[in-house]
């Protein structure tokens, strides 16, 4: 049995999900870990250009939390790595995980973005303080759960956005994160595409109401 298992949800990711799946498609990385493509039903050649690159691909309705529990209930490995198609897993950061998983309860990484110019070594900077002082972390970091843990908190909340926040609290209930040394490289193309300062407020506001309990389908509609 292969001791990790990668599940990567995506959606429309035509333009990203080689430069994600050919970090991980030599021979050793392919040795060590399961791939596991979780489609949200694209329009786009998403599925045509992934399927042949990874170990099972599952076209399913979009809504990436179902997408990631569809994706751990098929897994084989003893270690789930939930990975981001606009999100590049290095050689160094599986090296890392195969180093630490038979002794790991759940973890991620650092991240850095695919453009580290000022502003985003600022960004990145926070991100992983705020990480680090509150032992939470977003999907773009690379969540890795020991398959037992997962099930025992009882996996992805069935909730349309912030599925990440909401099982990173349920799991520091149970064990504190390891936080990996490897950072993982994500893409910027979210705040590029909207504006810097605007995507940070509004990624900010819409977190403040997601604690103060505004149901997440209202929350997901104003992501889009």
């Amino acid at each position: 049995m292969k001791k990790i298992s990668i599940i990567i949800p995506c959606l429309n990711e035509e333009r990203q999900i080689n430069k994600c799946l050919s970090s991980l498609n030599n021979g050793y990385i392919r040795k060590k870990c399961e791939i596991i493509l979780v489609d949200g039903k694209s329009t786009d050649n998403t599925v045509l250009r992934a399927r042949e690159l990874v170990d099972k691909c599952l076209i399913v309705s979009p809504d990436r939390s179902n997408q990631l529990m569809i994706g751990a209930s098929i897994a084989s490995g003893s270690t789930l790595v939930f990975l981001h198609a606009d999100t590049i897993l290095s050689h160094k950061n599986i090296d890392e995980i195969l180093s630490k998983c038979d002794a790991l309860e759940w973890g991620f990484f650092n991240l850095k973005f695919d453009v580290m110019t000022y502003e985003y070594k600022f960004l990145s900077y926070f991100i992983n303080l705020r990480s680090k002082v509150f032992d939470i972390c977003t999907g773009d970091q690379c969540m890795v759960i020991s398959k037992s843990i997962f099930d025992k908190v009882g996996g992805f909340p069935n909730i349309r956005l912030m599925e990440d926040l909401e099982i990173c609290s349920n799991l520091k209930n149970l064990f504190q994160p390891y936080i990996f040394k490897t950072h993982v490289e994500t893409s910027s193309r979210r705040w590029r595409a909207s504006g810097f300062l605007i995507t940070i407020l509004k990624m900010h506001l819409l977190k403040v109401l997601y604690y103060l309990g505004v149901d997440t389908r209202v929350l997901q509609k104003l992501y889009q």
